[in-house]
């Protein structure tokens, strides 16, 4: 019981999915083109990346272990 209280509520992304952030980044992006690139990290990380305006997002949590 102590374990679960000590943990921490998954962070908005986590619970929200990676797939539906890299929806909304790239419906952000949508006057860039066809400029967007989606990349897995890890497990729990996922990179976007528009190429045009060179913003690049992290979604997820890359050094969760």
């Amino acid at each position: 019981m102590r374990e679960e209280a000590a943990k921490s509520a998954p962070r908005h992304e986590e619970r929200k999915g990676a797939s539906e952030y890299f929806l909304a980044f790239v419906l952000l992006h949508t006057g860039c083109g066809d400029e967007v690139i989606e990349a897995r990290l890890d497990k729990h990380a996922l990179a976007c990346w528009c190429l045009r305006c060179d913003e690049l997002r992290i979604i997820g949590d890359p050094i969760r272990g």
